[in-house]
């Protein structure tokens, strides 16, 4: 149920840039978009290459991205920060120029639920992480993906 309303709750509370731009917390939204940017920069996500031309034998998809805006709440509903991703448009892909399989590197819940009886048995610390910015580190093989 907690997933249900997390969920809900950032559906509620996304924003459009256009929106977040006229509002009062513009700065907040432009330090939270700086901070992706950055973020996307620093962990090399990227590297920006001229613009491909399709040929005969090479077609070319180039994919536009979005910005996802969301207020982020505290324990007690209050707004506790702005956060921004930069989410590429993957939905637009075709398979065989843009990818050639499909895979999700996800945990199982009974893989958690697992280590958390683990811990309660042996009295272990449980903590609850979240991080600003996590990063597939895979390689993608003889696939180029242009934005």
């Amino acid at each position: 149920m907690g997933n249900v309303v997390h969920l809900v709750n950032e559906l509620l509370n996304r924003t459009t840039v256009k929106q977040a731009l006229a509002s009062e917390y513009t700065p907040q939204w432009h330090e939270a978009m700086d901070v992706e940017y950055e973020s996307l920069m620093r962990n090399k996500t990227w590297e920006l290459v001229p613009r491909p031309k399709s040929t005969k034998k090479k077609r070319v998809n180039i994919l536009s991205s979005v910005w996802v805006l969301v207020v982020k709440r505290n324990k007690k509903g209050e707004a506790d920060r702005s956060k921004a991703r930069l989410a590429i448009r993957g939905f637009l892909q075709k398979f065989g120029i843009n990818y050639l399989e499909t895979y999700s590197p996800v945990v199982r819940i009974e893989s958690v639920r697992l280590v958390m009886i683990i811990a309660l048995i042996h009295g272990l610390n449980r903590r609850h992480v979240d991080f600003v910015t996590a990063f597939w580190n895979g390689e993608f093989v003889d696939v180029d993906i242009y934005m």
